[in-house]
């Protein structure tokens, strides 16, 4: 299917960090502190031998672990989520404050995505947060799927999350046409943490084998399917903002589209230049990726979006490497 679109968003966990949410490290800590896991050795000493808390999180949940050994970690990954919505939630825009990044000019930004009459925005993440469910943002963006279920960003003040129960394979494909209708579409590829599945299961893809986990939720093959056939058309341009390369699956698919279709990446990441091609490099697919680099902005939002009128050098870099548009004096 062509959509009539060149500008693409793809944003992942670093993405929130510029708004104070937790790293994986951080969150690796709210988990193994969490009174549920500190009653449970055995997975005490997993956490301890293994730092990345989604891989333990699928290891134990698809395992053949006791059943209170599962409950304590499903219930310590929720919490740790919970604790991450609080921080999402509560954050404002504050020049003197620990974390101020303009957030306007950042919508502004993804406007742009959408600003050519005619042609579709895409915005991809694999974050699981609510940051953009939390701001106003449906003006602009749809979540596809699920507008059926009448399904309302959260706003700011609102603590209590709704949960979200995704659609069946019967209905998508009865609608899938009427899904990617919007003029600009707000893609969940991972799920998030105010989903459900059909079965009343959380819908949040982690630690391994995330291809077949999320080939088994209609909604999320559904995406994934989507996100494919939209890079892989030429006269594409994606940015990439807050995604450290990690997920073969994602990798995969924009290699592919490097090679076949001259995608072009375009990252902002607090990383040096030398630290960034060198970690890229030894990644699956790294190769293809770092041929498609096409612009690289080592700076975080915060600093790239600093302030209310003052655009940074990077940013007017932004604008005219990527968007093609004058820089702002």
């Amino acid at each position: 299917m062509y959509w009539d679109t060149k500008y693409i968003l793809f944003t992942g966990a670093g993405f929130t960090a510029n708004f104070g949410a937790p790293l994986a490290r951080d969150m690796w800590g709210l988990i193994f502190n969490h009174y549920a896991i500190q009653s449970q050795p055995h997975i005490k000493d997993l956490l301890k031998r293994n730092f990345d808390f989604e891989s333990v999180y699928f290891n134990i949940i698809e395992g053949d672990y006791d059943p209170k050994e599962k409950e304590a970690m499903a219930k310590a990954i929720n919490d740790a989520y919970e604790q991450l919505d609080e921080i999402v939630r509560k954050w404002i825009f504050k020049t003197d404050s620990q974390y101020p990044t303009n957030y306007n000019n950042i919508k502004n930004l993804i406007i742009n995505l959408i600003a050519k009459k005619n042609s579709k925005g895409f915005f991809f993440t694999i974050n699981q947060d609510l940051f953009f469910e939390r701001r106003p943002m449906t003006e602009y963006f749809a979540l596809p799927g699920l507008e059926h279920l009448r399904h309302r960003f959260h706003g700011h003040t609102k603590k209590q999350i709704d949960k979200a129960v995704l659609p069946t394979n019967d209905w998508i494909e009865k609608e899938k046409r009427k899904i990617l209708s919007r003029k600009a579409l707000y893609i969940k590829l991972h799920g998030s943490q105010d989903w459900l599945s059909s079965k009343g299961n959380n819908v949040m893809v982690l630690g391994g084998g995330k291809k077949d986990q999320i080939k088994k939720e209609p909604l999320l093959a559904h995406y994934f399917e989507t996100f494919t056939e939209v890079v892989f058309e030429r006269n594409r341009k994606i940015l990439v903002i807050g995604y450290g390369f990690r997920d073969d699956h994602i990798n995969e698919i924009l290699s592919k589209a490097v090679e076949a279709f001259d995608l072009e990446i375009f990252v902002i990441s607090p990383q040096n230049q030398d630290e960034f091609f060198n970690h890229l490099k030894k990644k699956k697919h790294g190769t293809l990726l770092e041929r498609g680099i096409s612009g690289y902005y080592p700076t975080t939002l915060k600093e790239m979006f600093f302030g209310e009128n003052d655009p940074s050098f990077y940013y007017n870099l932004l604008r005219q490497q990527f968007f093609e548009l004058d820089p702002i004096k």
